[in-house]
């Protein structure tokens, strides 16, 4: 999903932290929900208040209302479940996130791979995430 101006938006909002588009590039993406409360706010804990809100934000309208598939993502997608290729959601976004633009945009796969999931322990970048959504769905990775 075309999703890190929307994510930039929401965790400006809930932190109070000014962060414009090329810090949130430089300094936030790929890292965890946790890590970028730390870092924008300058607290050693991440305040559950913010992380509670951040999650809140990240299931409603609005924040669904300006985030926008990858162009050609749903086309593939497509042309993978009529090919009956299984297909698997990988992302370090919370479950709720891949959950609702799923739902907003028509599309479904047979498995999603969450941040806030308990397994995997690692997350993108790292292999694991992958490797295991290939094991869950019962597929050679190199295919």
């Amino acid at each position: 999903a075309d999703s890190e101006e929307a994510h930039r938006l929401r965790f400006s909002a809930a932190t109070g932290a000014d962060c414009d588009a090329q810090r949130w590039m430089d300094e936030c993406v790929g890292h965890d929900s946790e890590w970028i409360v730390r870092h924008l706010t300058g607290a050693s804990e991440a305040d559950p208040a913010i992380l509670e809100d951040l999650e809140n934000r990240a299931s409603s309208p609005e924040f669904f209302a300006a985030v926008r598939p990858t162009p050609g993502g749903l086309e593939l997608l497509a042309a993978l479940r009529e090919a009956r290729t299984p297909c698997a959601v990988v992302s370090s976004g919370l479950r709720a996130y891949i959950e609702g633009c799923l739902a907003a945009w028509g599309a479904s796969v047979e498995l999603i791979v969450a941040g806030d999931d308990a397994e995997p322990a690692a997350h993108k970048p790292d292999p694991a995430p992958y490797l295991y959504a290939a094991a869950r769905l019962k597929v050679d990775p190199r295919d």
